[in-house]
């Protein structure tokens, strides 16, 4: 039996579905935090988790012919939502589901727009407030009247795709479960015109060489050896 760990947004839903289905899988979901803090701790033996995990855990074994989670000129749920200019934002609200999205903000603001800015808790005095995953849909507060997505901005400065999740591991699977990527596109239609579209447009599952480039330049930044 192997334990699988896998977020339960809706970019990992094609994932979802035939993990549910596959014999001698035993699944967990939660948070993309909660996928990470299970591996941590040895409970899962792969997860789906966010890619700054492996910054933070390199002992792990990463399977890119999994595939992941990656978006390309734009991304649609990791946004930052803010008042007045960019480059004025320096007190933000985190969203405490995904290293990956604080991680990217925090690169962004010190590589990209040459500031530093401090996380604040939810009801402190902000400038700005990152939002990530389902909740970005319907998010709307009008003291946040400007937006700005991450995967984008990442697009424009590196021309290369983000990939905010990969699978990562204790074990060597010998290729088990390599065929899961073959059946990837059966799973991504839905009845949902936001969700159809967000699955085949804006979300991609294939980690190619581009994608492979995307992991190691964000890792290096992470390391600090930009």
């Amino acid at each position: 039996m192997l334990t699988v760990g896998i977020h339960s947004y809706n970019n990992a839903l094609p994932y979802r579905l035939i993990l549910e289905k596959e014999p001698g899988i035993k699944l967990k979901t939660g948070t993309p935090k909660e996928m990470a803090g299970l591996l941590k701790k040895k409970s899962v033996d792969i997860a789906l988790v966010p890619s700054v995990t492996w910054h933070e855990l390199p002992n792990l074994i990463w399977y890119p012919e999994l595939g992941g989670i990656i978006t390309g000129q734009v991304a649609e749920t990791v946004k930052l939502f803010y008042k007045g200019k960019i480059s004025a934002v320096r007190r933000v609200r985190k969203d405490m589901e995904s290293k990956t999205s604080v991680a990217l903000a925090e690169i962004l603001f010190k590589q990209y727009w040459a500031s530093k800015i401090e996380w604040v808790a939810s009801n402190d005095e902000a400038d700005g407030i990152l939002q990530i995953g389902d909740k970005t849909i319907s998010f709307c507060d009008k003291a946040f009247p400007e937006v700005l997505d991450l995967g984008e901005r990442w697009w424009q400065w590196k021309q290369l795709p983000f990939v905010w999740a990969i699978w990562l591991g204790w074990t060597d699977l010998g290729g088990k479960l390599n065929h899961l990527f073959s059946s990837l596109n059966q799973y991504r239609q839905s009845s949902d015109a936001w969700l159809n579209n967000y699955l085949n447009r804006v979300i991609s599952y294939k980690i190619g060489p581009e994608e492979r480039e995307s992991v190691h330049e964000f890792r290096r930044l992470l390391s600090g050896q930009a």
